[in-house]
């Protein structure tokens, strides 16, 4: 039966706040990787019971191996406990355990871990930590989450097929900028690729170049029961297991690619192998786990070994490839779209086609941002203004961008948001003159109309559009208090609808008690639309969901967004018709 064995004193670690030694003992007959009764260090805040509550094996009698949902689990943390922290907080399966709200009471709250940790015990010993379908889980590479380098790449579903006929081993042509290092290809020789990544204007930012190896495993390479390697020997064994010489690989790729290799500088060994989404699901992608290695043997001075393939394994397994090297694992990040986009996306209606966004004025940038970073991809942005100071205020563009084309700047921004977009800025007027330029509008799927100019809406009138091309009209009232939203076809558009729709709130507001337009400067400057940044970032956000609204909705309608007050106490937003005035 599962129990506390044996509970000691409480004692204060300045480093970690207060500590308990418990011993546990789970409902079941030990196992290779878990004794009968385990011993654990329990670190609690001082802020307790707010604060963080921590389960780490002892170092005598706790858990020696590392196990799924559980922090790498090294010995070498403290003078009496392991570095590998378990996961209590993870969402109980069965009715009748510790429930699945975690409580913050004094009381109650320490007793509630101490139960999932018997739990997670139980789970353990009967190999059930991970279940079929749910999410899969990754090693816990030691050092790579607080790595202060990151490997990024790019694999999707769509990617993989690639992967399932390529040799085992090659070249990776890397760009590198301070510790952050891209892929760019995977080669088997100089002029022969496997796989080649665009990073668009990110790649340009990572502008330094450098060499690594690659090796494709067929799993990830983990012992039992989930304990990843930490050192160069241990590494080897795991891919011995599959009939891989790992030392034979690295060093022939490196004698083959000796200038880049070979050359006294430590690169990256980049190891992949396929993951599914789900446990106990098929393979959905590929993934790619970095390690530093240290420089291998040096081209020009072979250290007493003979000249040669052999003689540079030799001379490599002596020096880099010893099996007590330890692994410098560093941190490894997926950047596909599907990826980067996972903690929130615009609906696929919004941001599978190209959009057109007239105007990168604050309206227009401010939608155009939260576009791409909702996953819009492909942008055409037109404007022929530049950036004054005074847009500052309220623009997303900065004064590093003072004299720029707005259009141009957005798009350089924009660009650094996703390794994925591809935004193509038009410095001039609208509609543009040249036939290509006309040519890139007339193919958006989306039209947006951020500039609020009647020429403007009058132009969008003449020009030829796609069939189903939406367009979407979004202007403020004055200082940004309204927002209003006008969609319809784009071949459908028309002006006088537009204008007739509109001419009730424009009468409206005219006669709105309302402060004078502010003057830009001393003497008879031109007066500016006053709006904060917050007004214009709120406003710009309901604009984006009216987007998405107009996208799966084929009628012209206006909608308008009314900021609410009390006074001078804001009270949110609400969506208003002329009745309610």
């Amino acid at each position: 039966m599962a129990a506390v064995v044996e509970v000691g004193d409480w004692y204060y670690a300045d480093a970690h706040g207060w500590t308990l030694d418990l011993r546990l003992r789970h409902g079941a007959p030990a196992t290779a990787f878990i004794p009968a009764v385990t011993a654990w260090h329990v670190l609690v805040d001082e802020e307790y019971p707010w604060g963080e509550v921590r389960f780490l094996p002892a170092l005598v009698d706790g858990v020696v191996r590392t196990h799924a949902h559980q922090r790498f689990n090294d010995g070498r943390r403290a003078a009496t406990a392991r570095a590998g922290q378990i996961c209590l907080t993870r969402p109980a399966r069965d009715v009748g355990r510790a429930g699945d709200e975690e409580t913050y009471d004094a009381s109650t709250r320490l007793v509630w871990y101490v139960t999932r940790a018997v739990d997670w015990l139980n789970d353990a010993v009967a190999d059930r930590l991970v279940l079929p379908g749910e999410p899969f889980e990754l090693p816990d590479y030691p050092g790579a989450e607080t790595s202060r380098e990151t490997f990024a790449f790019m694999e999707s579903p769509a990617s993989l097929a690639r992967w399932a006929a390529a040799p085992p081993c090659g070249v990776a042509h890397l760009r590198t900028r301070g510790p952050l290092t891209l892929v760019h290809k995977f080669a088997l020789t100089q002029a022969t690729f496997v796989s080649e990544l665009e990073w668009h204007a990110v790649g340009r930012l990572a502008a330094g170049t450098d060499h690594g190896v690659w090796v494709r495993l067929p799993e990830p390479p983990v012992d039992r029961p989930w304990h990843p390697p930490a050192r160069w020997g241990e590494l080897v064994a795991l891919v011995a297991r599959t009939g891989r010489d790992l030392n034979a690989e690295v060093s022939d790729t490196a004698t083959r690619q000796q200038h880049e290799l070979r050359d006294g500088q430590s690169h990256l060994l980049v190891l992949g192998f396929p993951v599914p989404r789900l446990q106990g699901g098929g393979h959905e992608r590929m993934h790619w786990q970095a390690l530093r290695l240290p420089p291998l043997a040096d081209r020009r001075t072979k250290g007493g070994f003979r000249p040669g393939k052999e003689g540079f394994r030799a001379a490599d397994r002596a020096t880099a490839l010893r099996d007590g090297e330890p692994l410098r694992w560093i941190c490894s990040q997926n950047w596909a779209d599907d990826c980067l986009t996972s903690r929130g996306a615009l609906p696929a209606d919004v941001t599978c086609g190209r959009i057109l966004v007239i105007g990168a004025g604050s309206l227009g940038a401010c939608v155009s941002e939260a576009l791409v970073r909702g996953g819009a991809r492909d942008l055409v942005v037109i404007d022929r203004d530049t950036f004054a100071a005074g847009n500052a205020t309220r623009h997303v563009l900065t004064l590093a961008n003072l004299g720029d084309f707005k259009a141009v700047a957005l798009a350089r921004r924009l660009e650094l948001v996703s390794p994925a977009a591809r935004i193509e800025p038009l410095p001039e007027r609208f509609p543009p003159s040249s036939r290509s330029a006309l040519l890139t509008i007339q193919s958006a799927d989306l039209i947006l109309d951020t500039t609020g100019s009647d020429a403007v809406a009058s132009s969008v009138a003449t020009l030829t559009w796609k069939d189903n091309a939406r367009l979407v009209s979004l202007s403020f009232g004055y200082a940004a208090h309204r927002l209003f939203v006008y969609s319809s076809l784009a071949a459908a558009f028309s002006v006088d609808a537009f204008h007739h729709a509109l001419a009730p709130w424009l009468h409206l507001e005219r006669y709105e008690p309302a402060d004078p337009f502010p003057l830009e400067g001393i003497g008879c400057w031109h007066p500016v639309f006053p709006a904060r940044a917050d007004d214009v970032w709120l406003l710009a956000a309901a604009g984006v969901k009216a987007i998405g609204d107009a996208t799966r909705d084929f009628a012209t309608k206006l909608r308008v967004f009314e900021q609410l007050a009390d006074g001078a106490t804001f009270l949110g937003l609400r969506e208003v018709s002329l009745e309610a005035q």
